[in-house]
């Protein structure tokens, strides 16, 4: 490929996901709840501009919201 004729190794392709994946979102402490959920079931919609991380749909509420923290359901 190209990238390897420039920098002599492949490309790392791992953080990359397949669009619409199952995924869970860690909730921050300051946002949980007493003895509620650490995190929060997700689909992944792609990458935010300018942001590190992840731009995701959550599952229940159909909200948007950027995340860094996620696990995502192979």
């Amino acid at each position: 490929t190209p990238f390897e004729v420039l920098y002599g190794h492949k490309p790392d392709l791992s953080h990359l996901r397949i669009f619409g994946s199952q995924c869970f979102a860690w909730i921050p402490p300051e946002q949980q709840i007493k003895n509620g959920p650490h995190s929060r079931e997700a689909i992944f919609m792609g990458y935010p501009d300018g942001v590190k991380g992840w731009r995701l749909r959550d599952a229940q509420l159909g909200s948007f919201f950027n995340s860094q923290d996620v696990i995502f359901d192979k």
